[in-house]
C-alpha cells in the first residue's frame, strides 16, 4: 500500500509518498520505505543544479514548512488491462523548483498487491 503524509497516517517527513504493508500482527500498516519526486530539468549546468528534491524544498503553500503538499488531483480510477486489475492515483504536486509543475500517477496492480 501507499499513502500520502496525512494526519494519523504512515509516519514520515513532507513531500514524500509513504510505502507499507499491512502485517496479521499489526492493525496498522507498517512502514517499508518512502518515494521522493526528483525531477530534473534540461539545461546547461550540472545535473545536481537542475534537480528539486519534494521532500527539502520549502513550501509556498505552507510557509515555514519544509516539504512540498502532495494531494490527490483526482479520484483514483479502476483500470482494467487484459484482465489485471490496476489503481491508478493521479498525485498533484505543490509546485517545484523555478516553478515547475509536476504531476505524477502510481498504479497499484492487483496481481503484485504484496509488492
Amino acid at each position: 500500500m501507499f499513502g500520502l503524509p496525512s494526519p494519523g497516517g504512515l509516519p514520515g517527513p513532507r513531500g514524500l509518498i509513504r510505502v507499507g504493508v499491512f502485517s496479521k500482527d499489526h492493525s496498522r500498516p507498517e512502514l517499508v520505505n518512502f518515494i521522493a519526486i526528483e525531477p530534473v530539468i534540461s539545461g546547461p549546468g550540472p545535473r545536481r543544479a537542475r534537480m528539486a528534491f519534494s521532500e527539502l524544498e520549502p513550501s509556498q503553500l505552507d510557509p515555514g514548512k519544509r516539504g512540498k503538499r502532495l494531494t490527490l488531483k483526482a479520484h483514483p480510477r479502476l483500470l482494467r488491462s487484459r484482465g489485471i486489475e490496476q489503481l491508478q492515483v493521479p498525485i498533484a504536486i505543490e509546485t517545484l523548483f523555478r516553478q515547475r509543475r509536476t504531476c505524477l500517477r502510481r498504479r497499484l496492480h492487483v496481481q503484485r498487491s504484496a509488492e
